[in-house]
């Protein structure tokens, strides 16, 4: 099974997430980063060269990729407002 996850937030908790994403035994599943969101610049250039779409505003990443599921690993006071656009705009994921 092939997960297609969207991260939205790469500090410590998404930039661990991504690494430990690299650790899934095969037999089990399958992570494929299809999308990584982050208002800092530096963060996002630090990921560049896996081929995956990187934006610095996360409403435009989820209108261009589809994903079966949304990691918001942002400030916990960003929740709120990721989740609102997603339930406003009808966001389509799985999980």
């Amino acid at each position: 099974m092939i997960v297609r996850a969207v991260i939205i937030g790469v500090g410590n908790s998404g930039s661990r997430f991504i690494k430990a994403s690299h650790f899934i035994d095969p037999a089990i599943g399958k992570i494929d980063i299809v999308g990584v969101a982050d208002t800092d610049e530096s963060k996002l250039t630090a990921l560049i060269g896996g081929g995956v779409p990187l934006e610095n505003d996360f409403r435009k990443l989820l209108r261009k990729v589809s994903c079966d599921i949304i990691i918001i690993s942002t400030t916990d006071d960003a929740h709120y407002e990721v989740l609102k656009y997603i339930k406003e705009n009808s966001i389509s994921f799985k999980k």
